[in-house]
């Protein structure tokens, strides 16, 4: 346990409960519940703002060169006429449906223990269900 969970669990009013900061768990436990929540918290504070002052920027830049009309192009080559600001604003669209898709995947973490059966709690404390936190986590 580290001096900062320590300090932490003391501003909690959890000082008695040190001692079980890192009960029955390994290593990876900690890691695949501190990378997920890293990937969360950059997700909400870096990259999810970052993508949506992008996509506000793209909206202003389409509205303001909706009338800028350019020759499409497919496969490689001169098509129909269209406006340049149409053609920044499917980029918005498509930018806001994939973002929209990125914000429905879970963030998952393994816990438990080596195998995630919570072996050590058992054996420490078998009065307790920890078959309980399986439902909960």
């Amino acid at each position: 346990m580290n001096i900062s969970s320590r300090k932490k669990f003391d501003e909690l009013n959890l000082s008695q409960y040190k001692e079980f900061i890192h009960f029955g768990l390994t290593s990876q436990d900690i890691n695949n519940t501190a990378i997920p929540l890293s990937l969360k918290e950059f997700m909400n504070a870096g990259l999810v703002p970052a993508i949506d002052k992008l996509v506000n920027e793209l909206t202003l830049l389409s509205v303001q060169w909706k009338d800028i009309a350019l020759l499409a192009r497919t496969h490689g080559q001169p098509a129909s006429p269209t406006r340049l600001g149409k053609e920044i604003y499917v980029f918005v669209e498509r930018i806001q449906k994939q973002l929209e898709l990125l914000k429905t995947i879970p963030y998952s973490a393994k816990f438990g223990g080596a195998t995630g059966n919570f072996n050590a709690h058992h054996v420490a404390y078998p009065e307790i269900n920890w078959g309980i936190l399986l439902t909960i986590l």
